[in-house]
Formats: structure tokens, sequence, C-alpha cells
């Protein structure tokens, strides 16, 4: 038994020697984070004196914050935190206005239907809808664990779509709520008076939206609603997605919130291309704005305004607030081109337009990036548009970039909204993380770019010491959670 204890307490010992020596390395080394530069393509004094700037985090308590001068006297400064619990960066939502088509209120027919199964065919006060009866039909002739699925029209649940809508405001006034728990959360009785008076609010400003909003539903919007049973005959499963050969209208809705107003708009093209009807809105298709008050934090619902109408040809994608020139920035597109149109915000009047790229109906990825004097706008998987602008407040196309340029090498399979750039007049940079080809996990490492008019002038990678050995478990990775590149 004594010789049981000793050996237990030297296997103690040895652990605990382990445990010291990893943290002791680790603290040695913490801040020795080591850059390995790879020129691939192009002169490497292109990139002299360009810094990149990587913030890399391991689970939130071991952070390294790196700065890596580019040239041939390369120099890498790290500033090195260990907390010995997590560390979270609340998210930033940016202020305006979200909105979602409400197809839940399928599934809570659905699961009413299914909670009231000991109803079939009893009257008993409560009266069911044709659709409550066909789901337990459904339900009722599955076999436990199985599954099953019907096709349901969305216009049978509602004449003009339901949105569920999200505000989100200075002073972190934040609103997100569908008409079903709107009405379930007023419905508690233990609410404080001021939680109640926001709600009721807010079941005013639901509606308000609706009256002003008023699009009617595809009359072929299809769902398939699938049904499963779990254990016995009262519990169940729903679910449901579109319908791929049927035509659906999804709202993609831009907004932007500046100096007491909220404008938003939103893509009125179906998934098939066509376009929706919004002759029922109040002066058609354009920009909408409506007012916010941060001191009483309450919406104006008497201010739903038309305030810039557009061709409903021109399609909204995106808008974003310029404040140094009082610009509202519109990205449009028809048929045939991309458009950036720029607004005057107090008057709405059109100081400029012009298109930046060919529309391709087949390839709508899109991205934006804003900086102090330009904009990056991906118009395609591989391909995006720089502009430049004064301080004046003019824009100007300056040229496309192609990450898959014939001849050249790819940094990249697309862009990624975590890039970072910079424009010196001349050339544009573009920095972007690097990717683990086995598994496609993102590294800590990053690839730099340059492009001028004439493509890609210099590509090269940067591989970061903090890669070395990495797990193929994606949360035993350290991850880079934000970039910035500088040309000096």
């Amino acid at each position: 038994m004594r010789k049981f204890r000793i050996i237990f307490l030297g296997l103690v010992i040895v652990t605990l020697i382990g445990v010291c020596y990893i943290g002791s390395g680790l603290f040695t080394a913490r801040d020795n984070v080591q850059i390995q530069e790879n020129v691939i393509y192009g002169d490497k004094s292109i990139v002299e004196g360009v810094t990149i700037e990587s913030d890399i985090t391991y689970e939130n308590r071991i952070f390294w914050d790196t700065t890596y001068c580019v040239g041939q006297m390369p120099q890498c400064k790290t500033d090195y935190q260990f907390s010995g619990s997590p560390i979270y960066t609340s998210r930033e939502y940016i202020h305006g206005l979200y909105a979602y088509i409400d197809s839940k209120i399928i599934l809570n027919e659905v699961k009413d239907a299914i909670d009231n199964i000991e109803n079939v065919g009893k009257t008993q006060g409560l009266e069911l809808s044709e659709l409550q009866k066909q789901y337990q039909n459904l339900f009722m002739d599955l076999e436990n664990r199985k599954y099953a699925s019907t096709f349901v029209y969305l216009k049978d649940y509602m004449e003009y779509y339901q949105f569920k809508i999200s505000l989100y405001f200075p002073k972190k006034v934040h609103f997100s709520l569908s008409k079903e728990q709107l009405k379930e959360t007023l419905g508690q009785t233990n609410l404080s008076p001021k939680l109640r008076e926001q709600l009721e609010h807010y079941e005013v400003v639901y509606e308000a939206f609706h009256k002003f909003l008023k699009i009617p539903v595809l009359s072929e919007q299809m769902y398939e609603v699938h049904i499963g049973k779990i254990v016995g005959n009262k519990s169940g499963t729903s679910g449901l997605n579109g319908v791929e050969d049927k035509d659906a209208f999804d709202m993609f809705l831009s907004s932007v919130y500046t100096n007491g107003t909220c404008y938003f708009s939103f893509d009125n093209r179906t998934t098939h291309g066509n376009i929706v009807d919004t002759s029922l809105i109040h002066g058609g298709y354009g920009i909408y704005a409506f007012s916010y008050n941060t001191e009483t934090q309450r919406v104006d619902t008497q201010s739903f305004q038309m305030v810039y109408p557009l061709e409903v040809t021109e399609s909204v994608v995106h808008m974003v607030v310029n404040e140094k020139d009082n610009s509202l920035l519109l990205f449009t597109e028809d048929e045939e081109h991309c458009y950036l149109t720029v607004l005057d915000i107090d008057s709405m009047e059109m100081r400029q337009k012009f298109a930046y790229a060919s529309y391709n109906s087949e390839d709508v990825t899109r991205c934006y990036w804003i900086y102090d004097d330009f904009l990056v706008a991906q118009y395609a998987w591989e391909e995006a548009a720089l502009i430049s602008f004064d301080k004046e407040g003019t824009y100007t196309y300056e040229f496309s970039i192609d990450i898959a340029e014939e001849g050249k090498p790819q940094p990249t399979e697309s862009f990624n909204g975590g890039y970072a750039f910079d424009w010196n007049g001349t050339k544009l940079l573009m920095c972007g993380e690097l990717m683990d080809t086995f598994d496609y996990n993102s590294l800590c490492g990053t690839f730099l770019t340059v492009y001028d008019k004439t493509g890609m002038i210099y590509y090269g990678t940067y591989e970061n010491s903090l890669d070395t050995g990495i797990s193929d478990e994606y949360g035993f990775l350290c991850n880079l959670k934000e970039l910035e590149v500088n040309w000096e």
C-alpha cells in the first residue's frame, strides 16, 4: 500500500511539473510571434513600408495584437494579454431596421394542430382550420420516429407578407419580435409597467410598418412542411423549407440610421427574377423613411413615407451613409448594370449616379467595404470595383479587380467580409486570412496583394507562428478576429 502511495505521489509531482513547464513556456514566448514572408508574385519593393495589423485570440482568453511592417528590414511587434476568464467582444449591430418574412406562422399552426390531437373529430368549442385538420391526419398516420411532409401555399396563411421586424437604435435600443411573440409576451401578467408600455409601443410600430409596407403574397409561393413523431401520439416535430421550382419572395432589406431618421428599402425581385407588386405602398417602390427619437426611444408611427422613388426595374441591394459628405450611398442593380447613386441626405436629391459593373444574374455575390476616401464593392464571386471619393463628395470609378485573373496566382477563392483594403491613389492593397487547404479552416497568417489598373502586381503570404502545430479540431485553433492593412 505504501508503494502505491509513493508511485501515485510521484505521478502527481510529474504532472504538476509538466503543467508548470507548459505555463512557463507559454509565458516566456507569449509575445514572440514570428512572421514568415513568401513572395509569390511581383517585386517586394512595391509593398515596402506596408503594415499588417492582426488581432488574434485563443478561446477568448489569450490575445495577440501583432503589427508587422513589410520591407527589406521587416519589423514585428506583438502586444500580449492573458485572462483567466473569457473576454467576449460584444456584437455591434448596425443601427437600423431589419425585417424577415414570418414563415413561422405556418409552424405555429402545425404545433397547435399537434398539441390538440386529442380533439380530432370533436367540436367542444374548438374549431380547427382545414389546414390544421390536414396536419393532424398526417401526424396520426405516422409511425414513431418517422417523418412525412406536405406542401402548403403561403397565401393560405396571409394575404400580404407578414414580417418579423427588428429595430437597432442608439442607447442600446433593441426590439426584435414577431406578431405572435408580441401577443404572447403581452399576455403575461408579471410584466413591469415600463416593459408593458414599451411592448405596447412596439405593437403599434409593428402595425404601422405593415400598414405602410403592403406587399401581396405571390400566388405560387409554396413551402414543404415536415412533420415527425418522436414518442407516442402527443410528441411531434415540424419544420419547413421553400420549394425551389416555385417562385418566391424573400425580404432582403437594407437600412441606415442617421440624425433621427431611419432610411430603408428592399430588393424587389423574386427568386425567379420577377418583380413583386409594390403598387399598394404609398409612393410605390423606392427609399422609405421614418423618424425615431433617441430621448423618448419611440418611433413616430405617423412618419413612414417615401423619400426617393425608384424604377421597379432597379433593385436596391445595399445602402450606407457617408457622414463626411452628408450623403446616402445607394447600390442598385437592373438587368444590365450595377449602379452607385449618391444622394444628399438633407434634400434627398441625386448628386451622382453611374454604373460600376455589368450585372450577371448567375452570380449575385455581394459585399461592401467603406473607408475614409474609397470603397470596394464586390459584384461577383471573384470580382470587385474600386471607387474613390474626395472631400467635396465626388465619387469616381477607378478600376475593377479580379482575384482569378488569368495568368496570375489566385490568392483566395472569393472575397471575405473580414478582408482589409487600403488605397494610395494609384494602387489598392488587399489583405486577407490564409486558409488551411486540408480542412479549409481559417489561419492566423495572411496574404497580401496589390492591384492597379493593369491587374495584380504583387502577391505574398505571411505565415504566422501561432499556426504551428495546429489541431484538426476548430476549437483548438487560434482565430484571427480583426485585420487592418495600411500603406504606411
